[in-house]
This record gives C-alpha cells, sequence and structure tokens, in this order.
C-alpha cells in the first residue's frame, strides 16, 4: 500500500511539475508601452540676401530691411516678397513659398543630415541701368546701332554696359564715325557717367565730330617724300605757305604768313567761322608776349592742317584778327612747322618743307591745351582743356637761373588723360626752389 501511494503521489508530482523540467524557462514576453514616439525637432528657415554690388536696399513684403547683407529666420516656410534694389541699376525681386522652401536641396539636406535649419541664399548681381547720349557736331547725324537706323542726333540710347553696342553715326558730305561700346569701353568711361536720380539711370555721352571726308596718304619706310616748294612774294621779305585747313564743316584752301617766331598758328574768326571753328567756345586760352605786350588768345583745335600733301592733325590754333591781310588769314606757327624741315635757297626766293615725322608740333599743341592747377611735393594735376585724349604723356618741369641756365629739371612718367578730364600724377616736384617759375614741357604724346 505503501508502495502504491508513493507511486500515486509521484505520479501526481510528475503532472504537477512544468513542462520543459529541466531546460531553461521561457523568456517573458516585453511589456508594450502606451506613449507615442518622440518627435523630431521643429526646423527654422533662414533667408540670407546678398548682392553685387553689396549695400543695396532690401525690403521685405514693402519694408525696409536694411543694406545687404541681410539675414532673417523663421519658424515655417514662410511667404515673403523680397527687393533689392541699387542707384542706376535695374532692381531684382523673389517671392519664396512652401514649394520653394522644402523642394530645395537645403531642406533635402537638413532632412538627410537631421539639421535644425534650412539656410536658403539669394545673391542677385544687379544690372546697371544705362542710357548713352549721342551728340555730334554738327548736329543732325542719323545714329545707327547695331544695323538699326535710331535717328537724328542728340539721341539717347538705353544700354547694358555689357552687350557689344555697333555705333555709327552719318550725315550727308561728312565723314562717318563708327565705334563698338562693350564693356571695357564703359569701365573707362563709367567714371565721368551722370546718375539721374529721377529716372534712376547712368547717363553718359558720347561725343561725335564729323568732318568732312580725309583721304589718308600712307608713306612707305624708305620712300622719298615729294618736297613742298614754298613760294616767296616778288619783291618781298618773308614767305608764304599755301596750305588746306579742314574743320567740322568742311575745308577751305589758305595761305599762312611763315613765322619762325610764332609758337602756334593763327586764324582770324571769319576764316575760323568758315570751317566751324568758334573762339567764343574755346575750352583753353594762352598768354603770350607780343610786341604790343601781353596778350590772352583764345586757343581751338583745327582738325588737319594740309601742306604738299602732307597732313598735320589737331593743329591748336590761336585768334588773331590783326594778323590777317588781303592774302593771307594768318601765322604758320612752329605747332606745324616743326612737323616739316626747311631748306631756304641761297637767293631767299624758294624754300622747300619736307615732312620729318618727329611729332613736335604735335607736343607744341597738346601743350596749349594742358593746365596744372594744382601742385603738391610729390603729385600735379594736370588738366586737358581739350575734346581729345591725351596718351602716353611725359611732362617735364623745369627751372632757370637769370643766364637761363636750367637749375632744377624733373619728369613724369607716362600717363594718359580723358578728354576734358584730369588726373594726379606722381612726380616729385621737391627738387624745384619754391616760388620760382617753372617752364611746363610735353616731351612725349599721342591723341
Amino acid at each position: 500500500m505503501i508502495i502504491e501511494r508513493l507511486s500515486i503521489a509521484g505520479l501526481l508530482t510528475v503532472l504537477l511539475l512544468p513542462v520543459g523540467l529541466g531546460c531553461r524557462s521561457a523568456a517573458p514576453e516585453p511589456a508594450v508601452s502606451s506613449s507615442p514616439a518622440p518627435e523630431p525637432a521643429a526646423r527654422q528657415f533662414e533667408l540670407r540676401i546678398d548682392s553685387t554690388p553689396p549695400g543695396a536696399a532690401v525690403t521685405l513684403d514693402g519694408h525696409s530691411a536694411g543694406s545687404t547683407p541681410v539675414t532673417r529666420r523663421y519658424d515655417e516656410p514662410a511667404v515673403v516678397v523680397v527687393e533689392v534694389s541699387a542707384p542706376g541699376h535695374a532692381p531684382a525681386m523673389l517671392r519664396t513659398d512652401e514649394a520653394w522652401w522644402l523642394r530645395s536641396a537645403a531642406a533635402q539636406a537638413a532632412r538627410r543630415f537631421g539639421r535644425s535649419v534650412v539656410i536658403r541664399n539669394f545673391h542677385p548681381k544687379l544690372t546697371e541701368r544705362i542710357a548713352l547720349r549721342i551728340e555730334s557736331e554738327p548736329v543732325g547725324g542719323t545714329v545707327t546701332v547695331n544695323g538699326e537706323a535710331r535717328g537724328p542726333t542728340p539721341l539717347l540710347v538705353d544700354w547694358d554696359g555689357v552687350t557689344p553696342l555697333a555705333l555709327r553715326v552719318t550725315r550727308d558730305g561728312l565723314s562717318s564715325y563708327a565705334d563698338t561700346l562693350d564693356a571695357t569701353w564703359w569701365r573707362r568711361h563709367r567714371s565721368s557717367a551722370r546718375l539721374d536720380a529721377a529716372d534712376n539711370v547712368f547717363t553718359a555721352t558720347v561725343p561725335v565730330r564729323l568732318s568732312a571726308p580725309i583721304a589718308n596718304r600712307w608713306t612707305r619706310v624708305g620712300q622719298q617724300v615729294t618736297q613742298q616748294s614754298v613760294a616767296v612774294q616778288s619783291g618781298a621779305t618773308h614767305q608764304t605757305v599755301p596750305a588746306i585747313i579742314r574743320g567740322p564743316r568742311g575745308q577751305r584752301e589758305v595761305s599762312f604768313l611763315f613765322d619762325t617766331g610764332a609758337t602756334y598758328t593763327t586764324l582770324d574768326s571769319e576764316t575760323a567761322r568758315s570751317v566751324g571753328l568758334d573762339f567764343d567756345k574755346a575750352t583753353s586760352e594762352i598768354t603770350a608776349h607780343t610786341a604790343n605786350g601781353v596778350v590772352t588768345q583764345r586757343v581751338a583745335i583745327l582738325s588737319e592742317v594740309e601742306i604738299g600733301g602732307h597732313t598735320v592733325r589737331n593743329v591748336a590754333v590761336l585768334q588773331c584778327d590783326a594778323c590777317r591781310n588781303d592774302t593771307l588769314v594768318g601765322l604758320l606757327g612752329l605747332n606745324v612747322s616743326r612737323e616739316f624741315s626747311t631748306h631756304l635757297s641761297a637767293d631767299g626766293r624758294k624754300m622747300t618743307l619736307t615732312p620729318s615725322g618727329q611729332g613736335a608740333g604735335r607736343l607744341l599743341t597738346m601743350r596749349a591745351f594742358l593746365d596744372v592747377p594744382v601742385l603738391t611735393p610729390t603729385s600735379a594735376r594736370f588738366v586737358n582743356k581739350c575734346d581729345r585724349a591725351m596718351r602716353r604723356v611725359v611732362v617735364e618741369m623745369s627751372q632757370q637761373d637769370a643766364k637761363g641756365q636750367a637749375v632744377a629739371r624733373v619728369r613724369t612718367k607716362r600717363f594718359t588723360l580723358p578728354a576734358g578730364g584730369s588726373k594726379d600724377v606722381a612726380i616729385d616736384l621737391t627738387q624745384l626752389v619754391q616760388g620760382r617759375p617753372y617752364e611746363l614741357r610735353v616731351l612725349e604724346g599721342q591723341w
């Protein structure tokens, strides 16, 4: 009986043991949390505004936001109207919206790398607004721009300052003007342009001078140049030089008195007006010492003086009505005669002029239109009173003692002067004696 009881008890014990006795029990199931997953951090949206040129005015939704660079940050993809503007430039506009923010590479990078700020940049390059004022002398020339006729001068032409602009001005009976204006031209002339605040545009003047047609004559190197014999008045002791003068309104055959004592060529008012010169509008004057004392004479510039087939261009002429008589219009000065070498026959009745090509007369003409209003120990301000630019100019300043001996001499490096413009040029003036007069000479230069 005892055995049976044990058997029954053992059986009950076996039946009551958990399944898998002798092995590891199964791991408990994890508890399911009822709290939601954390949301990603909210992003901000930053707008950075810059411009070329810098310092442009910025408005956001019509309200001033200062000058570039400007930065604004928003908590959501904001809808903003941005305007960037500068004087003399066309404004640049931008309108942001949700798509502009979220479809950008900056937004994609923020999502991918977990960045908290989406940064967008707006950097417009503002385009200058330019109006070219085409003026011609004489007025009424027909203006053609890139092959399209625009009308007579004076005329305003809009331009972006970059796209090449083929400009041509013509008038019947006169030589035509042609030039191509590009970004390089604008960089040279931008400083002289005037900002018209009312129209928000830079206005630059393009002066055009239409003269009588000019026939170019070329002489090969080494070729003998035809000499011009200058007639001598019968029974007189002076020489007269036949010449052709050309100005803005045509040409005229004249005769000059050959005068080695005159620095500059002279014309009377009537003859000057007949070829388009007006001494009343002259921009420069010269003080000269004459037999009648010190006089001030106005200086104009003559397009050409032709003698014996050789042409001297850009000639300074002084007004001198007293220098004219029945046969002569004035004096042939050194600024023309120095372009020739001269030979006088033994009997004094024949003079031969041979073109020298040295340009000495040209340098005298440049000096007539050069002024120096400001001097400092280390620089001089040179002013070009002519409507033609001077290039590769070298100027010397010298002082002499009572015996005419040079006691000091300084010179500049090569420089360029724009038409009607000025420039401060470095020159060591400490070598000159203060208070003592100096002589100004142009040693090199080209028109």
